[in-house]
């Protein structure tokens, strides 16, 4: 026990001289602030991200609620029309529709803006812009032609203001009378 005391404390002279003799001390400490610079690089750009997403997240929830009081006053102006006897007038609903019409493409927006904050929080903490990759989630280099991770392709981000739908969001051609991805009936 006394020996492998004594070869021990001879490991961690020899370990200290090495450190001391190569300016080590000062590299320890350089390597010790970098580190510490990452680590609050990396909780400003966390705590920004949440804060940001929360905002947008409250956002989000505030229009989809209000899309559901616009369909509760879309069906109960049609339940007035049928009772009064008069056909369902698209015109006269018109205003609803577009103001429904107007807030998916505003959740489409804020969706959109709850990823490039979180896009802009990871860029800022690897020092580089980075894009998240649609198959996995896992952010990449924005130069990256494929995933690193899954090895999807990275495609570019869309920045067209297409219609979109209703139910999904999702972007579709003028003109379209069905979303291609959840089927639904488009009003045009």
């Amino acid at each position: 026990m006394c020996v492998l005391l004594v070869v021990g404390l001879s490991s961690l002279e020899k370990k200290i001289h090495n450190f001391n003799g190569r300016n080590g001390m000062a590299d320890f400490f350089d390597k010790l602030a970098d580190n510490l610079d990452k680590g609050i690089k990396t909780v400003s750009a966390k705590g920004k991200q949440l804060l940001e997403t929360q905002r947008l997240n409250s956002d989000l929830s505030d229009v989809r609620n209000g899309i559901r009081v616009k369909y509760q006053r879309l069906g109960e102006k049609v339940f007035e029309m049928n009772n009064r006897g008069a056909a369902v007038d698209m015109e006269e609903l018109r205003p609803e529709i577009d103001a429904i019409s107007a807030d998916y493409k505003r959740i489409v927006e804020l969706e959109a803006s709850i990823k490039e904050t979180e896009t802009k929080a990871v860029s800022e903490v690897e020092g580089q812009a980075m894009i998240k990759c649609s198959a996995c989630n896992a952010f990449n280099p924005q130069e990256a032609k494929f995933c690193a991770k899954c090895g999807a392709p990275m495609a570019a981000p869309a920045t067209t203001q297409e219609p979109v739908c209703g139910q999904c969001g999702q972007v579709v051609k003028e003109g379209a009378k069905f979303c291609p991805k959840c089927g639904k009936q488009l009003i045009v």
